[in-house]
């Protein structure tokens, strides 16, 4: 009986430290995809045929940082309606740095708001956010609803 018990608890030791060895890894993503691709991916999921690619003087000029560290970049933003729905994608060997340009962006945006532009969207600048999938961060302003799509499809588009 002592025998069963014991044999019993180290099987159960083995399961839960494979469990937790399990878990605890970092998902793997692509890097083998363009911003461009991958912000197509990301706008067809939400339905967003309506929204425009930024041309690059665009995103110089708006994204007040020095984008020469990232490897690629895509942005679509809505230009023919009366939202200000947002996307975009930054590639970078290092994340952080994409991430500090997202950060910076995203702040400009909210401190630089114009209370009396499209105040009913005021809510969607203020939850904007970012998320990182390995090299990739994306950036939107959205709805609760379509920015949880847009990062639920990256995590899946680039999860290996």
């Amino acid at each position: 009986m002592f025998q069963k018990s014991r044999i019993f608890s180290i099987a159960l030791l083995f399961i839960m430290i494979f469990s937790c060895v399990s878990c605890s890894s970092a998902p793997t993503y692509r890097d083998d995809v363009s911003a461009s691709e991958l912000l197509d991916e990301l706008a067809s999921s939400i339905g967003s045929s309506d929204m425009s690619e930024a041309d690059k003087d665009f995103i110089g000029y708006y994204i007040d940082s020095d984008i020469s560290v990232l490897s690629d970049y895509a942005v679509r933003l809505q230009t023919n309606g009366v939202n200000i729905d947002e996307i975009g994608v930054l590639k970078c060997d290092t994340p952080a740095s994409a991430e500090a340009i997202a950060s910076e962006y995203l702040k400009s945006r909210n401190d630089n708001w114009n209370p009396s532009y499209l105040a009913e969207e005021r809510p969607k600048m203020e939850a904007a956010e970012y998320r990182t999938f390995g090299n990739y961060v994306v950036y939107a302003i959205l709805s609760e609803t379509d920015k949880q799509t847009v990062f639920n499809t990256a995590e899946t588009f680039l999860k290996k």
